[in-house]
């Protein structure tokens, strides 16, 4: 499979704040709700599947790109839709 593009507008992960800046209360807010996440397997795995299901043209513009680190970018993913 070739690699798929998709103009940022269309991106789910963008619509949904996974390139914004925090600080402060709301970094640490993130941070405690990335680690309750990531401290449940299953809710780890629902939210990794909803990023798989729900966002279709950020998996397919990010996990058709050789150079990504794919794992990584649907932990970070799933980290976005539960935070």
């Amino acid at each position: 499979m070739g690699r798929i593009y998709h103009h940022y507008i269309k991106w789910e992960d963008w619509r949904h704040g996974f390139y914004n800046n925090c600080s402060g209360c709301e970094k640490q807010s993130k941070i405690e709700k990335v680690l309750e996440m990531f401290n449940s397997e299953e809710l780890t795995k629902e939210c990794m599947n909803r990023v798989t299901s729900e966002w279709v043209f950020s998996c397919e513009h990010n996990l058709t790109n050789e150079a990504l680190n794919k794992i990584a970018y649907i932990g970070q993913a799933a980290c976005c839709i539960y935070a």
